[in-house]
């Protein structure tokens, strides 16, 4: 009995005590599980609560890491529905229910993230039924979440009851224009600014080359972008994915067009001339952060984009007012 109730107790919140800052949690991109990079997931800290940017896998690991708590977070900005960038939204959801966090959750996302977090809900059910320990009236996770989606018009700007003095504004990107060669309804990507007092951050999102996220991002004091070795990627296509290379028609072009490679990467960062570029998604991800890759790409990078780089790793910690790493 004592050794349960010693597990059960909750791990210590840690608050913010330096100002805004943000936290990297899961920097590979792609759908792939690795021990050194969870999948991406951006956390926001701010005295208001958690305002995180996608949840991959691995977000939720990496929160306990840093000692935040699911039930601080306040909203979740999905950038696309891809597995990288919400499989850990389920578990954010229970384990937000189980330690009866306090208001409601806003999830913002494009075209189908309501449905998504609707199933999600509905999956819940059994798990609410059969966990009579936490109490016969516990909510229904319907109840705790609400969903706005951004995208399908012309609107450009959503408000969050959570942060009300942060302006949001969104772009499609192109990072699924290439989708339009399958034969289903061509889904849409985000890309987000987030704007406050003394600071403003550009999440791209996965994108390939677009003006609309370089115009959203024009002048932004940090910008978190992604990274792609295409010929890499497809390496691991081929050796962890039980999958040839014609196994799925255009993929090598698709993830071309898609995404940034370093030089793309660099040219859009000189468009838009960030204080900061944080490198993250880096994708297909390294077994070991220091193996290298970083420095190639670091450097393809620098070849059109002059200014300040930091190459993420998970944990990393930037304080938003100053754009340095925090300690």
């Amino acid at each position: 009995m004592l050794a349960t109730v010693a597990v059960a107790q909750p791990l210590p919140m840690s608050t913010p005590t330096h100002g805004p800052r943000l936290i990297l949690l899961g920097t590979g991109g792609g759908p792939l599980l690795r021990t050194a990079r969870a999948q991406s997931a951006s956390a926001i800290v701010l005295p208001e609560g958690l305002l995180l940017v996608d949840a991959g896998e691995g977000s939720i690991e990496r929160m306990t890491e840093a000692g935040l708590g699911p039930d601080r977070i306040k909203t979740i900005l999905i950038t696309h529905l891809h597995i990288d960038h919400v499989a850990a939204l389920w578990s954010l959801l229970l384990h937000r229910w189980a330690m009866r966090a306090q208001g409601q959750l806003e999830v913002v996302g494009p075209p189908g993230t309501r449905a998504m977090v609707d199933a999600l809900a509905r999956a819940s059910g059994p798990i609410v039924e059969a966990s009579r320990a936490l109490g016969a009236d516990a909510p229904a996770i319907a109840s705790m979440v609400t969903v706005t989606e951004c995208g399908a018009d012309p609107e450009q700007q959503v408000t969050l009851s959570a942060f009300p003095s942060l302006r949001i504004a969104f772009a499609r990107n192109s990072h699924l224009d290439a989708d339009q060669i399958l034969d289903v309804k061509r889904p849409v990507s985000l890309a987000y600014r987030i704007d406050a007092s003394g600071w403003s951050a550009l999440f791209t999102g996965d994108t390939g080359p677009s003006p609309a996220v370089e115009a959203l991002g024009r002048n932004v004091s940090l910008m978190v972008a992604e990274v792609v070795d295409v010929d890499a990627a497809m390496e691991v296509v081929e050796r962890s994915m039980h999958l040839k290379r014609d196994d799925l028609p255009g993929l090598r072009t698709r993830m071309a067009a898609g995404h940034l490679d370093a030089q793309a990467l660099g040219k859009m960062a000189t468009t838009i001339a960030p204080q900061l570029l944080v490198i993250s998604h880096i994708s297909p991800g390294v077994s070991s952060p220091s193996d290298g890759s970083d420095k190639r790409l670091s450097a393809q990078i620098a070849r059109s984009f002059s200014g300040r780089t930091l190459f993420a790793h998970d944990l990393m910690t930037i304080d938003l007012q100053s754009r340095r790493p925090a300690h």
